[in-house]
């Protein structure tokens, strides 16, 4: 193929300028989200995925209670929501259950399960 037809196009790399122009036509655009349903914000498919086969959607801490691995501080961080510098801040109080490693701090998910049960409010 001549150099001249793969020309730069910034959308696709690579492929000459008038396949892309007829892939274009011919290809219908990808919906990256649901539409809403019955007024109600889109779904996750990981929610729909939960609620199948329970009557409510499973809780933070027993899905803690169920992991068996230990979880390094990027996990913990996204689990309950928090900044990176509240979780040392944490566990250099002595705030929250943790485990030393060599040099690595890991959570235990049944302690951290139990950590969370106590501060629970309104249950």
């Amino acid at each position: 193929m001549p150099r001249s037809s793969l020309a730069p196009n910034p959308g696709l790399m690579g492929i000459p300028r008038a396949a892309s122009k007829d892939y274009a036509k011919t290809t219908p655009p990808v919906m990256l989200e649901r539409p809403a349903r019955n007024g109600r914000p889109p779904t996750s498919s990981l929610a729909e995925v939960e609620m199948i086969g329970s009557a409510r959607p499973e809780t933070l801490i027993e899905k803690l209670s169920r992991r068996e691995e230990l979880l390094d501080s990027k996990q913990v961080v996204g689990l309950l929501g928090v900044h990176i510098t509240t979780l040392q801040l944490w566990t250099r109080r002595g705030d929250i259950p943790f485990l030393k490693v060599g040099h690595s701090v890991r959570f235990d998910p049944a302690q951290l399960a139990q950590w969370l049960g106590k501060r629970q409010v309104g249950v």
